[in-house]
């Protein structure tokens, strides 16, 4: 995969986090940084999928909703009624 070469700013105590976990994992820190950048997109990527599902979800059901349910149940007591 091709890289591109930037310059980034960080907070001294978060570089020196940084560089203690990238030797002891013996990774390069663009490397960590590249990696923790793909979690965390990752995540807002998660965040938002679960966040446009709550809002269909969270509707209540349709009508269609509602019929099935009722007749899948009706399937379900009749197939029950068998082993009576």
């Amino acid at each position: 995969m091709p890289t591109v070469k930037t310059a980034i700013s960080v907070p001294s105590d978060l570089f020196k986090q940084m560089d203690r976990l990238s030797r002891k994992l013996r990774i390069p820190r663009s490397r960590l940084f590249a990696l923790a950048v793909r979690e965390f997109i990752e995540r807002r990527q998660a965040a938002e999928i679960t966040q446009r599902l709550n809002q269909v979800y969270g509707q209540g059901e349709s009508d269609e909703d509602v019929d099935f349910r009722h007749a899948a149940n009706r399937a379900l007591n009749r197939s029950l009624e068998k082993y009576k």
